[in-house]
């Protein structure tokens, strides 16, 4: 029962960490943006400057999303592949040009 509850706060805390990345990942850039003005346009409220709301909904947030899915799906492709001898078209140097 303690293992469980160890799990539970644990897994808290790391979703928890990952919102607070997205957050600093959307706010950080060339353009900073403050957190305030973050929540607003991610949840549905018009900001009053459009170049923010636009930078947001179409650069940042697919970014941060991209990021997680990709992070996500990595272990899963080095699983698949781990300790299976390459292929005869496998170059056994690095090529460089």
């Amino acid at each position: 029962m303690e293992n469980t509850n160890t799990y539970k706060l644990s897994f808290l805390i790391l979703i928890i960490i990952l919102i607070l990345g997205v957050f600093m990942n959307v706010s950080l850039g060339s353009v900073s943006i403050p957190f305030k003005e973050i929540f607003k346009s991610t949840f549905g409220t018009n900001i009053d400057n459009q170049s923010w709301q636009y930078i947001i909904q179409n650069y940042r947030l697919p970014k941060a999303f991209t990021a997680i899915i990709t992070a996500q799906t990595t272990p899963l492709e080095k699983g698949n592949t781990a300790n299976k001898p390459c292929p005869a078209a496998c170059p056994k140097y690095s090529i460089t040009i």
